[in-house]
């Protein structure tokens, strides 16, 4: 997490902002991801 956290405000100096300019995924325990909701993301807060 401190690593994340890190890398979000390495981001953020460069202007990169999430939901701006940057989408974020995560992976749940099994290492998986939900490919409907990234798209329903996309769909709703870019298009």
């Amino acid at each position: 997490m401190e690593r994340h956290k890190w890398k979000l405000s390495m981001y953020e100096k460069a202007g990169i902002v999430p939901w701006k300019n940057l989408i974020i995924t995560y992976n749940d325990s099994q290492g998986n991801i939900n490919m409907k909701i990234v798209e329903s993301e996309i769909v709703n807060k870019l298009l």
